[in-house]
């Protein structure tokens, strides 16, 4: 495939899985598992009818009932800023090398549910971990179906999945059988584990530095016997790939 095929590719599957109107709860935490703020917010994406352009829009509603709609620029078939494979998918902001101002977001859609996280640097130093569980069209009624992530459970410890990737060029590859591993087990002596109450949880470093090489990963507990997985991987600050696994049992 040439690469103009490959963003096509791309491009249609962010088309297929998340071109609708997803309605969520954000909630920022500072480095320390702290929660800073939680507010509601609906992402739409407003397609042409040809399905060659389109208009990203956030509408934030804030607990003292003040909204704001933030409205992204017109992206045009073929390019996008994000990498995507079947129902999951991973951007980020920044220049490779250059974490001035670098924020990055990991995410997988489930039928009519999908769930983000990623973090937001400034200055090289870890501001805020942001999470986002999202529901297609309109709000949840209620949240008490979904999993809690016990990171201690030994069940997981036989869990094996299966991975596809997506490189910066976005040539999809696959592997065979990968055996589960804690985020404890995969992250690095600086990173900064957060679990939280939606069965949402990542792994971050706590300061980004120039020439080096690091991952960025995120796990969804999407039901008890579902686990999804994301990781974007850097070598010697520049992006080389991003990974996504799913763990069944």
């Amino acid at each position: 495939m040439s690469q103009q095929e490959h963003q096509i590719q791309n491009w249609n599957t962010f088309f297929k899985y998340h071109v609708h109107d997803w309605h969520g709860i954000v909630t920022r935490y500072s480095p320390e598992g702290e929660i800073i703020e939680s507010f509601k917010c609906i992402r739409t994406f407003d397609a042409s009818s040809d399905g060659n352009e389109y208009v990203q829009k956030n509408h934030h509603i804030y607990e003292d009932e003040k909204s704001e709609t933030i409205k992204f620029g017109v992206k045009k078939k073929p390019i996008t800023k994000a990498l995507y494979i079947e129902n999951s998918f991973s951007w980020c902001s920044g220049e490779n090398g250059n974490f001035t101002n670098f924020r990055f977001e990991i995410g997988f859609r489930h039928q009519n549910r999908r769930a983000t996280a990623g973090s937001v640097y400034k200055n090289k130093t870890l501001e805020h971990i942001f999470i986002i569980h999202e529901y297609l069209d309109s709000y949840s009624p209620e949240k008490s179906f979904l999993p809690k992530v016990d990171k201690n459970n030994n069940s997981w410890e036989n869990w094996v999945g299966q991975l596809k990737g997506i490189s910066s060029d976005l040539i999809i590859f696959n592997k065979s059988e990968i055996k589960w591993e804690t985020l404890e087990n995969i992250s690095n002596e600086n990173n900064i584990i957060l679990y939280s109450p939606e069965g949402i949880s990542i792994t971050s470093p706590s300061s980004l530095e120039a020439k080096i090489d690091f991952h960025l990963t995120v796990d969804w507990l999407v039901e008890p016997t579902l686990r999804l997985r994301g990781s974007r991987y850097y070598e010697n600050s520049t992006f080389s790939k991003a990974e996504f696994i799913e763990f069944n049992q």
